[in-house]
């Protein structure tokens, strides 16, 4: 003013920073693993963020720093850019290592052994092989072959391992186990066999258990190098049987056994046919008649008789029954025959029911006690049995309504026959019923009548 007087006033201007910094990563990088290593050494170039203002700062929050040996798989790189007022921002990439390294993996040398004694096979130990990897995680799995400290084969097994890393990287190796059979067969002959001649031959059909060889191992193969076969007809005197084994390996074994045929004829004889027969009506058996067999011999003075069963036109119970006979010469040889006369029980039992009953069902129960004569079969032979099939015992309550009641009897050579009668009983009962009391009460107030509760009744029977 004009006197020199003088008055100040002061205001502010903030500008504020609120732009955020920004910052490139380098592109993702995908690189193979160093050999033996698990990793390989990775140089980028680390990203630095720009401002619009100066004083910002880059720094990694995640990963590793450029010229680091980065492991086998993905690893992601994170920086983060702060400005001088605290704006922030981030960017990533990714260092991708695959492990295309495969493991390794040494398998033992051949094994040659021989087989254990009495054994097709050889109980083999050898170090199990165990890969290696550069990365951990390999796994070494049998693929093939057998088990170190298992039982061999005779033979050669090809036993195969293989190693897998952690990235699906494989290698195999493998050896064989042979095992040699040495061991020879063994095969064990019938003892010496002594007969008699065939009537009116000079020597005797002779069936023996052909001997077979036995090994360690399939595969044998037995053949007879000397005499007859079994069912061949020997002659008089002594044949001597020999017999060779040769197993798969070529190993033998042999055994020798004598037929000696002595002639000392006995007579002959020959029974009929066994007979079968059906029982005669209401008898347990049945009249059979046959041609009676007699003996014959080289010499004249045998004699015949029948020493087990019955007579021809005798009367042969149901069943079987063996019928022997015996022809012994003048020298005292004998020999004999046999046949059966078996007779069938072709006739059916029989059985008869009571009438059919009807009854009134007994008060306060829907059913009534019935008792009746129950029915016992009968056979022509004994051992019938007679069983209730369907329906009550006698005794028993009835239900209301008809029950069928059979029986079935059953004889000794299962035949079969049933009857039947029916139980009826009537329900003769009435049900009953009982109502509440009569009731009585004043109409509801502003209606012409009353709303009434009651228990309805319900009927039994």
């Amino acid at each position: 003013d004009a006197a020199g007087n003088t008055a100040i006033c002061s205001f502010t201007i903030t500008v504020n920073d609120n732009q955020a910094p920004s910052i490139t990563c380098p592109a993702n990088i995908n690189v193979n693993n160093t050999t033996g290593m698990c990793g390989a050494q990775v140089i980028y170039t680390p990203p630095a963020g720009t401002d619009n203002c100066t004083g910002s700062t880059t720094v990694q929050t995640a990963g590793l720093t450029s010229g680091s040996t980065f492991p086998v798989g993905t690893t992601t790189n994170t920086f983060m850019v702060t400005d001088a007022a605290g704006n922030t921002n981030l960017c990533s990439f990714t260092v991708v290592v695959n492990d295309i390294q495969a493991p390794a993996i040494t398998c033992p040398v051949n094994i040659t052994v021989n087989n254990t004694s009495g054994s097709c096979s050889a109980v083999v130990t050898y170090v199990t092989p165990l890969g290696t990897d550069n990365c951990a995680g390999a796994s070494t799995a049998q693929i093939a072959g057998l088990a170190s400290g298992l039982a061999f084969p005779v033979g050669t097994t090809t036993n195969t391992f293989r190693i897998t890393d952690a990235s699906g990287n494989t290698n195999v190796c493998s050896f064989t186990v042979t095992v040699n059979d040495n061991e020879a067969p063994v095969i064990t002959c019938p003892s010496n066999i002594s007969v008699n001649s065939t009537s009116g031959s000079c020597g005797a059909m002779v069936s023996y258990a052909t001997p077979a060889g036995t090994d360690n191992c399939l595969g044998g193969t037995t053949i007879q190098i000397a005499g007859l076969a079994s069912g061949s007809t020997f002659p008089v005197g002594t044949t001597t049987n020999t017999f060779r084994v040769t197993d798969a390996a070529g190993n033998t074994g042999s055994c020798s056994f004598t037929v000696t045929v002595t002639d000392n004829q006995a007579p002959s004889i020959t029974c009929p046919a066994n007979i079968t027969a059906s029982s005669t009506a209401g008898i347990c058996g049945a009249a059979v008649s046959y041609a009676t067999p007699a003996g014959t011999d080289n010499c004249s003075g045998t004699t015949t008789i029948q020493t087990a069963g019955f007579a021809s036109g005798a009367t042969f119970p149901v069943g079987t029954t063996t019928n022997t006979f015996l022809v012994t010469d003048a020298a005292g040889n004998t020999g004999s025959c046999s046949f059966t006369v078996t007779v069938n029980d072709i006739q059916a039992p029989s059985i008869a029911c009571p009438s059919n009953i009807f009854a009134n069902s007994t008060a306060g129960i829907c059913g009534a006690v019935v008792t009746y004569s129950a029915p016992a079969g009968t056979d022509n032979c004994t051992g019938s049995t007679t069983t209730q099939s369907s329906g009550l015992s006698s005794g028993a309550t009835f239900p209301v309504g008809t029950t069928t009641n059979i029986y079935l009897v059953t004889d000794a050579a299962g035949n079969t026959n049933t009857c039947s009668f029916n139980v009826t009983v009537t329900d003769v009962q009435a049900p009953t019923i009982a109502c509440p009391s009569n009731i009585t009460v004043n109409s509801s107030s502003g209606i012409c009548g009353a709303a009434v509760t009651y228990s309805a009744p319900a009927g039994t029977d």
